[in-house]
C-alpha cells in the first residue's frame, strides 16, 4: 500500500511539475508577441494648425522601432522615423520640414523586460499636400512588424471646411479609421431681393459649398399667422468639381405684403453638418434700402490667442470711389472704439489703443467707375479687454451703409512657466514636486508627471489646485516622489502639461545635476586647533544641506612639496569613525561631521596638508576643503604658574563672504577646564550687538536665546589634552551675511575660566554679493537707425562693475561703447543698467554676433550673453499672412498679397513659385511675362518693426491658373528657414458673355423662335430662364438649353424659347431672358420686344458654288460682299444661315464687326510747308480698319528725346475728328498747330493708332521750320 501511495504521489508531483513549465512557457510566448493599439488623433485637421497623432504598443522589448508612413492622395509614400524625416521631404524643398516622430516608455519595465511604448507623430497640415493623403504607424519589436492606419475626415481651413474626395470615403483595409464626411454650408450674405414683372417680390438665399447634398434642408416662413398666397419655394441645386453643392432657393412673396412695416420674411436652414439650423430675416426696411454695393463676411481666425496678432478682413464689392469704412470695437468693459481705415499710403498708425485699420486693397470691379475693397483691422489680442467683446465693420456709401459682424469662436491664453519645478522636503522622507502655471484662459487644463533616468518615465500621481486670478487661472500641480530615487544622478522628474488650445505638449524638468538643485551638500572649511606634537588632534570636516542620504567624506593626505594625493583609510594612526547622518529639523535635510584623529609628530606631519573630499549624486565633481599646510609645535613636558592660563586660536573661517552663502566660523581654546564659558559677540553695522553664548548643554543647531535666528553656535568638540583635567575646546558659528546687517561687522568669541578671559576678533576681508540678471536681455528698436540692448544687473556689491560689449561678424569683434547708470538700493546693494546701440544695417548680415559681459569681485569667472540674428526669432520673425483676394474672374486682373509685419532686419526678400495644377515641382515666377510682382514700400510700425506688402499681379485665365497653387517664400536674415504660403489651388470663374442680343426666328406655326447664347462661362452651372408678358406681369417660359463645352475649358450654352406670335400683337408685350452665375454679383437680363422684333435687315446676296467629293458628297461655298456703309455701327453683324433636308432646322453662325480681321495701316503723314506764324495740318490716312473701332493719339517727341508726350487739344494743338470712310474701311487723323522755330525745330510728331489686337505708329521724322516737305517711316 505504501508503494502505491509512494508511486501516486511521484506521479503527481511530475504532474504538478509539468503544469508549471507548460504555464511558464505559455505566459512567456503569450508576451513574445506585442500588441498594437488604433492611432489617436482628431478626425478634422486644421489647415496650418499644428497636430499630434498618437499610438500605443503594449508588451515590447528594449529594440522597439517606430516608422510613420504618410501616403500622399497620388500614391507617394514618405516614411518618417526618429532619426529624421524621409527622403521625399528632401525633393520638395519648399514643404517645410515639421514632421517630427518621438517614442517613449509609458509604464514601468515589466519583469520579463517587456514594456509599453508611445509614438507620437506632429507636424503641420495643409491642405494643398494632405487632402486625400492617409497616416499609417508601424511598429518593429523583436523582428516582429505590426501597423496601423488613420484616414482623417477633413482639413478646415480658415474659410472653409475641404472634404476628403468621394474615393476616400469608403473603407479601407489595415485598421484604416474611415469615417462620414459632412461639410457646412455657407450662407451668401445678404438675400437677394429682386422685384417680378407680376408685382411680387422673389426672394433668393443662397448656401454654398456644403456635402452631402441629401442633408440640406431650407425653409421659408413669414411672421403673419395666415400666410399670404404664395408660389412653392424653387430650389436649385449646383455640383461643383470639389462634389460639393450649392443650393439657390427662390421664394416669392406677394408685394403687397410688405405695404405693413411689420411684414418679415424668415429663411432658416439645417444640415447634417450643424449643429443647430441657423437663419436670415428679411423686412419692408431691406426691401426700401436695396444697396448697390455687395459686403461680406469679415474674415479672419476664429481662435485668438493673448498677446498673438489678430488680423480681420472686411470686403465689399460694387462700392463708389468715396466709400468710407469704419471698424467699431466694444470691449469687455463696454468701451467703444471707432477706428477708422486709411489708406495703404497714409503711414499706419496706431488707433486707440493700438488697433490698426488699413484699405489694404482698392481694385476696379467689372462695373464701370465702381471699385472692390479690402479693408483690414489688427490689434493685439487680450483676454482682459476682449473676452465677450463684439466688433464689426461698417461701410457707407452714397448715403447708404451696412454692417457685418464677427464673432470669435475661442479667445486663450496659453499658460507660462514662469519658474522651473520647485523640490521640498516632507517629514516621511518624500520629496514633493510643485509646477506652478500662470495666466491661462479658459481653466481647463491636463497636467501629467513623469519620474525616471531618461528616456524612460514612469507616470505619477498628482493633485492639482487652479485658482481665479481675475480674468484668467493659476494652476499649482504637486507630485509626491519616493525620496530615495533621487540616489540616481541621472533622475529627472518631468511636469508636461496641455491646454485645451495647444496643439502640443509642453514640458519642464530638473535633475539632481542642475544647477537649481535645492540640495547641493554646503561643505565647511576645516578648522584647525594648536597642533602640537605628540598631542592628539582632532581634524573636522562638516557638510550640510544633504539630500539625498547618499554622501561620502574621504580623507587624502598631501605631503611636504608633494603634489599627490594619498588616500587616508582607518588605521593605527589614523582614527577615522564612521559618518553618522543627522535630520535637521528646520529644513528636513541632513548634515554630518567627518573627523580624523591622529597624534601628530613635527617630522611625519609638519608641512604636510590634509584633504577632505565630499561626494554626492548632486555633484558633477567633488567638493574639497583643505587644511593648508600643518605648522606642528615642539611637544611642552612643563608648564610654568604663569602658564596654566588656556591657549586660545585666532578665529578661523572665510575671509570673503557672500550675500546668500552661509558662513561658518570656528574658535578653538587648548588646556581649557571643563567648565570654561564661550561667548560670540556681534557687532552689526546697524549697531545692533547680539550676544550668544556656547555651553556643552547646548549642541546641536538651535541658537541660544536671545540671539537672532540667523546666527547658531554649536560645540563642536570637547576633546580631552595630554594634560589631566584640561580639554581642547572648539566652538563654531553659522549663519548667512546680508549686505544691510554686515557690511563692516566685527565679531568676537571669549572665552571665560576661572575669572580669566581671553578674546579673539574677527573681521570679514570683503563682503560681496554677485550681480543677478534681473530681466532677460531684449533688443529694441530706436528712431535713430539703431538697435538698443539693455542689461539689467541687481543686487550686487560691492558697486564696482565691469561690462564689456563687443559686435562683429565671426572672430572679428569690436568693443562698443555703452552707456552706464548706478544705482544703491535701500539694502545697500546696488543695481546697475548698462545700455549699447547698435548700428541696424550691421543685423543684415546673418552671421553677425552682439556680446555682452560683465566681471565682479564676487564671481569665479565672468558671465556673457551672445546674440545672434537667428536667437532674435521669437522678437522679429515675420508675420507673414494671407490678404483674402477677391473673386477670381478670367480677365479681371487679380492680385495676390500676403502683408508681412514684425519683421527686422529689413533685408526682406520675397519670391513666388507656382505650381501647376497635377504636378508637384513649383517653378520660380521671374515678374517678367503674364505675371506681375509689385515693388511695396516698407513701412515702419509703432513698436519700430517693419511691414510690408508682396503682391503678384496676373490677368488669370482658365488653362493656367485654374487649379495651380501660388506659393510665397519670404526670406529673412533672421530666419533659418524661409517662410511659405500658399494660396492653394487656384478656382478661377469666367463670366458669362452674352453672344450678341435675342435672335428671332418666323416658324411655320405662326410661332416665333426666340435664342439667346452665352458663351465663355466656367463652371458651366448657369442658370437661365425665360418669362414674357404685358407690363409687369411676366410668366414663366420653357425654354431648351444646349451646354457645350469649349476648347478653352469654358462653356458656353444656347437657349431657344417658343412663343405665340400672336402676343407680339399687342405692343407692350415683352420677352425677357434671366441669368445667373457664380462669377456674377446679381443677375442679368435682356428684353425684346416688337420693336426689335421689326427692326430692318437686309438680306445679301450671295454666289454659292458647289463642288463633288470622291465619296460622291458634296461641299458648298458661299460668298457675299456687304457695303461698308452698312456696317457702320460697330455693334452691326452679318449671319449666315443653312437648312438641309436632313437638318431638324436651320443652323445659323454670325460675325459682328470687331471679330473682322482688322489690320489698319498707316500712310506717310503728309506735311506742308512749316512757315512759322501760319497754321499747318499734318495728315495721317489709316486704311483697312473700321473706324468706330480704333482709337487715335498725337505725340511730341522732343530732339535726342526717346519718349514722346501726348498732344492734347487746346490753343495751340487742333484735333479734328477723324474722316471716315465706311465704304473702303479707312480713315484720316489730323493735328494742326501754329509752327515755330524756337519750339518746333527738330521736333518730330508721331501718329499712334489702338486697336483691340495691336498698336501701330508713324512718326513724322524731325521737323523744320521754313523747311522742304518731310514724309515719315512707319514701325510695328
Amino acid at each position: 500500500m505504501a508503494a502505491v501511495l509512494g508511486g501516486t504521489g511521484a506521479v503527481l508531483l511530475l504532474m504538478v511539475i509539468l503544469a508549471i513549465v507548460y504555464y511558464k512557457y505559455s505566459w512567456k510566448k503569450g508576451l513574445e508577441k506585442f500588441t498594437m493599439g488604433d492611432i489617436q488623433g482628431p478626425p478634422v485637421w486644421r489647415d496650418g494648425e499644428k497636430l499630434t497623432l498618437y499610438c500605443t504598443a503594449s508588451s515590447c522589448p528594449q529594440d522597439v522601432k517606430v516608422f510613420w508612413m504618410l501616403k500622399a492622395q497620388d500614391g507617394t509614400m514618405s516614411e518618417f522615423s526618429e532619426a529624421g524625416t524621409g527622403e521625399a521631404e528632401e525633393e520638395q524643398p519648399l514643404i517645410s520640414r515639421e514632421y517630427i516622430v518621438s517614442k517613449e516608455k509609458t509604464t514601468r519595465p515589466q519583469k520579463n523586460g517587456l514594456c509599453d511604448y508611445s509614438s507620437t507623430f506632429c507636424f503641420i497640415p495643409s491642405a494643398s499636400r494632405h487632402l486625400g493623403s492617409s497616416v499609417s504607424c508601424k511598429f518593429v519589436c523583436g523582428g516582429k512588424t505590426q501597423e496601423k492606419a488613420f484616414q482623417f475626415k477633413a482639413i478646415q481651413g480658415k474659410k472653409e471646411v475641404l472634404i476628403m474626395p468621394s474615393e476616400a470615403l469608403n473603407v479601407s483595409n489595415n485598421g484604416t479609421v474611415c469615417s462620414y464626411v459632412t461639410a457646412k454650408p455657407r450662407f451668401i450674405e445678404p438675400i437677394s431681393i429682386s422685384l417680378c414683372d407680376s408685382g411680387n417680390v422673389q426672394l433668393l438665399a443662397t448656401l454654398e459649398r456644403f456635402y452631402p447634398k441629401e442633408g440640406i434642408k431650407v425653409t421659408w416662413r413669414c411672421n403673419k399667422e395666415k400666410p399670404p398666397e404664395t408660389n412653392a419655394p424653387m430650389d436649385e441645386l449646383i455640383t461643383h468639381p470639389d462634389n460639393t453643392f450649392t443650393v439657390r432657393s427662390k421664394y416669392e412673396i406677394p408685394g403687397d405684403q410688405f405695404k405693413d412695416p411689420d411684414f418679415k420674411v424668415c429663411v432658416s436652414w439645417n444640415h447634417d453638418s450643424m449643429e443647430k439650423a441657423e437663419s436670415r430675416e428679411v423686412s419692408v426696411k431691406d426691401l426700401g434700402e436695396k444697396r448697390n454695393f455687395i459686403v461680406h463676411h469679415i474674415q479672419g481666425p476664429q481662435r485668438w490667442q493673448e498677446g498673438e496678432k489678430v488680423t480681420l478682413y472686411g470686403t465689399a464689392l460694387y462700392c463708389k470711389k468715396d466709400v468710407q469704412v469704419t471698424w467699431i470695437v466694444t470691449e469687455r468693459d463696454g468701451t467703444i472704439r471707432e477706428i477708422p481705415d486709411v489708406t495703404k499710403d497714409t503711414e499706419e498708425k496706431p488707433g486707440a489703443n493700438d488697433y490698426v485699420a488699413c484699405r489694404e486693397r482698392s481694385d476696379d470691379s467689372d462695373r464701370e467707375g465702381l471699385i472692390d475693397i479690402t479693408t483690414s483691422l489688427s490689434f493685439t489680442a487680450s483676454v482682459s479687454r476682449h473676452k465677450s467683446m463684439s466688433l464689426k465693420c461698417k461701410f457707407v456709401c452714397d448715403g447708404k451703409s451696412s454692417e457685418k459682424l464677427f464673432q470669435y469662436k475661442d479667445l486663450y491664453a496659453k499658460p507660462k512657466c514662469l519658474k522651473p519645478i520647485e523640490f521640498s522636503l516632507l517629514e516621511n522622507g518624500e520629496v514633493l514636486c510643485s509646477l506652478s502655471l500662470q495666466q491661462f484662459y479658459p481653466k481647463t487644463m491636463q497636467i501629467s508627471w513623469g519620474a525616471g533616468v531618461p528616456p524612460s518615465y514612469d507616470k505619477m500621481e498628482s493633485a492639482e489646485e487652479a485658482t481665479d486670478s481675475g480674468l484668467t487661472y493659476d494652476l499649482l500641480s504637486k507630485c509626491r516622489i519616493p525620496g530615495r530615487l533621487l540616489r540616481d544622478p541621472d533622475f529627472t522628474v518631468r511636469a508636461s502639461w496641455k491646454h485645451e488650445f495647444m496643439s502640443d505638449w509642453e514640458s519642464t524638468q530638473r535633475s539632481l545635476r542642475d544647477p537649481g538643485f535645492p540640495w547641493k551638500p554646503v561643505v565647511q572649511n576645516i578648522p584647525l586647533p594648536n597642533l602640537f606634537a605628540n598631542n592628539p588632534v582632532t581634524l573636522m570636516c562638516q557638510v550640510s544641506n544633504i539630500f539625498p542620504e547618499s554622501v561620502t567624506v574621504k580623507w587624502f593626505r598631501r605631503e611636504k612639496d608633494g603634489e599627490d594625493l594619498f588616500p587616508v583609510s582607518h588605521s593605527e594612526k589614523y582614527k577615522i569613525p564612521e559618518v553618522t547622518l543627522e535630520k535637521q529639523e528646520e529644513d528636513k535635510t541632513f548634515q554630518c561631521r567627518a573627523r580624523l584623529t591622529f597624534t601628530p609628530t613635527v617630522s611625519s606631519e609638519h608641512g604636510a596638508e590634509f584633504i577632505c573630499r565630499v561626494e554626492h549624486p548632486s555633484l558633477e565633481k567633488p567638493e574639497e576643503r583643505r587644511t593648508g599646510p600643518l605648522h606642528i609645535e615642539e611637544e611642552k613636558t612643563f608648564i610654568s604658574a604663569e602658564e596654566q592660563k588656556f591657549i586660545v586660536k585666532d578665529i578661523q573661517g572665510p575671509e570673503k563672504w557672500t550675500l546668500g552663502r552661509e558662513v561658518t566660523l570656528y574658535a578653538m581654546a587648548s588646556y581649557c577646564p571643563k567648565d570654561i564659558g564661550v561667548i560670540w559677540i556681534i557687532m552689526e553695522r546697524e549697531g545692533k550687538v547680539w550676544e550668544i553664548c556656547d555651553t556643552p548643554t547646548e549642541r546641536g543647531n538651535k541658537p541660544t536665546a536671545p540671539g537672532p535666528r540667523r546666527y547658531v553656535v554649536t560645540r563642536e568638540s570637547t576633546d580631552p589634552s595630554d594634560k589631566e583635567g584640561l580639554i581642547h575646546v572648539t566652538s563654531s558659528m553659522r549663519f548667512t551675511p546680508s549686505v544691510s546687517a554686515h557690511s563692516g561687522v566685527s565679531l568676537m568669541c571669549r572665552f571665560v575660566c576661572d575669572g580669566k578671559t581671553e578674546e579673539r576678533e574677527f573681521k570679514p576681508r570683503a563682503l560681496y554679493a554677485k550681480p543677478k540678471l534681473l530681466e532677460p536681455i531684449k533688443p529694441e528698436r530706436c528712431n535713430n537707425e539703431k538697435v538698443k540692448f539693455s542689461l539689467n544687473l541687481g543686487k550686487f556689491y560691492p558697486k564696482d562693475v565691469e561690462i564689456s560689449w563687443t559686435s562683429g561678424v565671426g572672430a572679428s569683434q569690436k568693443k562698443k561703447k555703452s552707456t552706464d547708470q548706478l544705482q544703491e538700493n535701500p539694502n545697500r546693494t546696488f543695481n546697475m543698467q548698462s545700455i549699447c546701440k547698435i548700428t541696424q544695417k550691421s543685423f543684415k548680415d546673418p552671421t553677425f554676433k552682439v556680446c555682452v559681459s560683465w566681471k565682479h569681485e564676487s564671481m569665479g569667472n565672468p558671465e556673457s550673453r551672445e546674440f545672434s540674428l537667428q536667437d532674435l526669432g521669437d522678437i522679429w520673425r515675420p508675420i507673414v499672412e494671407a490678404i483674402p483676394p477677391h473673386q477670381i474672374v478670367v480677365g479681371r486682373r487679380v492680385a495676390l498679397q500676403y502683408r508681412i509685419s514684425g519683421y527686422f532686419p529689413d533685408a526682406l526678400a520675397v519670391s513666388w513659385y507656382k505650381k501647376e495644377k497635377g504636378r508637384e515641382e513649383p517653378v520660380p515666377i521671374t515678374g517678367e511675362g503674364r505675371y506681375g510682382i509689385r515693388d511695396s514700400v516698407t513701412t515702419e510700425m509703432g513698436d519700430r518693426t517693419l511691414t510690408r506688402t508682396a503682391s503678384l499681379v496676373f490677368s488669370p485665365s482658365l488653362s493656367e491658373e485654374h487649379g495651380a497653387e501660388f506659393i510665397c517664400r519670404v526670406a529673412n536674415p533672421i530666419l533659418l528657414e524661409p517662410i511659405e504660403k500658399s494660396s492653394g489651388p487656384l478656382f478661377v470663374w469666367a463670366k458669362p458673355k452674352p453672344l450678341g442680343d435675342i435672335k428671332p426666328t418666323l416658324c411655320g406655326a405662326g410661332e416665333v423662335l426666340l435664342s439667346f447664347s452665352l458663351g465663355s462661362f466656367y463652371p458651366k452651372d448657369l442658370t437661365i430662364s425665360w418669362a414674357c408678358g404685358v407690363g409687369d406681369s411676366q410668366q414663366l417660359q420653357e425654354s431648351t438649353d444646349q451646354l457645350q463645352e469649349n476648347p478653352d475649358l469654358t462653356f458656353s450654352i444656347h437657349s431657344d424659347c417658343r412663343i405665340p406670335g400672336n402676343l407680339f400683337h399687342n405692343p407692350r408685350f415683352r420677352v425677357c431672358v434671366r441669368w445667373n452665375h457664380g462669377s456674377m454679383g446679381n443677375p442679368e437680363s435682356k428684353e425684346f420686344t416688337l420693336k426689335d422684333l421689326g427692326k430692318s435687315k437686309y438680306k445679301l446676296h450671295s454666289a454659292p458654288s458647289f463642288t463633288q467629293n470622291p465619296d460622291l458628297t458634296w461641299n458648298i461655298e458661299s460668298n457675299s460682299k456687304v457695303s461698308g456703309n452698312k456696317l457702320k455701327d460697330p455693334k452691326s453683324r452679318v449671319s449666315v444661315t443653312w437648312k438641309h433636308e436632313t437638318m431638324e432646322g436651320p443652323e445659323t453662325r454670325e460675325i459682328s464687326v470687331p471679330d473682322f480681321p482688322w489690320a489698319p495701316e498707316l500712310g506717310e503723314i503728309l506735311s506742308p510747308r512749316l512757315v512759322p506764324g501760319k497754321e499747318a495740318t499734318l495728315q495721317c490716312k489709316i486704311s483697312g480698319c473700321h473706324p468706330a473701332a480704333l482709337t487715335v493719339s498725337w505725340y511730341r517727341r522732343e530732339e535726342e528725346n526717346q519718349e514722346g508726350v501726348p498732344v492734347s487739344p487746346g490753343e495751340k494743338y487742333k484735333i479734328p475728328k477723324l474722316r471716315e470712310d465706311y465704304k473702303n474701311f479707312s480713315c484720316t487723323a489730323a493735328l494742326s498747330f501754329i509752327p515755330s522755330p524756337l519750339t518746333d525745330n527738330g521736333v518730330e510728331f508721331i501718329c499712334m493708332v489702338y486697336t483691340l489686337e495691336r498698336r501701330v505708329w508713324r512718326g513724322t521724322g524731325p521737323l523744320r521750320v521754313q523747311g522742304k516737305f518731310c514724309a515719315g517711316t512707319q514701325w510695328g
